[in-house]
């Protein structure tokens, strides 16, 4: 019995194991709000990054991942339109490498808790990492 799903189960669990290994946004998230704001902060924002994963995995599981994965073409839209965020984002930086600003010391605002919690699930919900994982796993 277990041998007659276990091609299926092998390839999702190789894929499972490539979008674990692999760091994402919501990795460096954490390790940027560790490194500034602390341990508790860090916390905070990986709750949120679980709950967002879990939000994903139930959509999965209950076939959003279908009706999105129809909508090639919206997610065509959503993809040039990242293309050109990252463009846009590649022209400040080229700008800024030609004219540096002056450097002064930075200093965290501290967030609450759930302020903590919400900016995690809302990066993990919106990661397209995430969401391409959660495909290829549907």
């Amino acid at each position: 019995m277990l041998s007659e799903y276990l091609p299926q189960l092998m390839l999702a669990w190789s894929i499972l194991l490539v979008g674990v290994l692999s760091p994402g946004p919501s990795v460096m998230l954490i390790l940027g709000v560790a490194m500034g704001q602390g341990r508790g902060a860090a916390v905070a924002t990986a709750l949120g990054v679980a709950c967002g994963s879990m939000t994903l995995s139930i959509a999965t599981v209950l076939g959003l991942s279908i009706i999105f994965a129809e909508l090639a073409h919206a997610m065509e839209i959503v993809r040039f339109a990242g293309a050109g965020y990252l463009f846009f984002l590649a022209f400040k930086s080229f700008g800024k490498m030609l004219n540096p600003p002056p450097l002064s010391p930075l200093v965290p605002g501290l967030r609450s808790f759930r302020r903590q919690v919400a900016g995690g699930y809302l990066l993990q919900v919106s990661n397209p990492k995430a969401i391409m994982f959660w495909l290829a796993i549907a």
